[in-house]
């Protein structure tokens, strides 16, 4: 599972923009009989469409570009089930579109429980408690440093 993913995302890796040549469908079995340029080629020719839903639906450069390796670790892993091969770039789309719209509402509600985490008190707030503590805190870290310094202790 780990090689295939690795595989999978050096031919994302290699896939530069680019068109012409056999069909989604002759693309599709070429890579099922084991032939990576072929996925190459899928990619080359669907990867912007498949980034440009998944930009549409999150805003966030880093998350769209996470649905849309997911998108495509999908289709190695799951293009025995493409039903028309005729109609790769269809179910890549559908594919992206579900994906980042899952992606969204798994941050929406992420961000959701965050806000409802109490905030920790500000410094004004503090009690002179509060700052013993912290002095406490710096002073145990500054021991630990002299200590793994003269090798009393291994690094942490």
């Amino acid at each position: 599972m780990a090689r295939q993913r690795d595989r999978v995302l050096h031919h994302l890796r290699q896939a530069a923009l680019g068109r012409g040549g056999p069909t989604d469908g002759q693309l599709l079995r070429r890579y099922l009989e084991g032939d990576g340029p072929a996925f190459e080629a899928l990619v080359r020719r669907h990867g912007p469409m498949v980034l440009g839903v998944c930009r549409r639906v999150l805003g966030h450069e880093q998350d769209a570009e996470d649905a849309f390796q997911a998108t495509f670790l999908a289709l190695a892993q799951k293009a025995t089930r493409v039903r028309k091969q005729t109609s790769v770039k269809s179910w890549l789309y559908g594919v992206a579109t579900h994906i980042a719209l899952t992606m969204r509402r798994s941050a929406q509600r992420r961000r959701a429980r965050e806000s409802q985490v109490p905030q920790p008190p500000s410094d004004e707030a503090r009690t002179p408690d509060d700052t013993s503590r912290g002095a406490a805190s710096s002073m145990t870290a500054a021991l630990l440093s002299a200590a793994c310094s003269r090798r009393l202790l291994p690094p942490p």
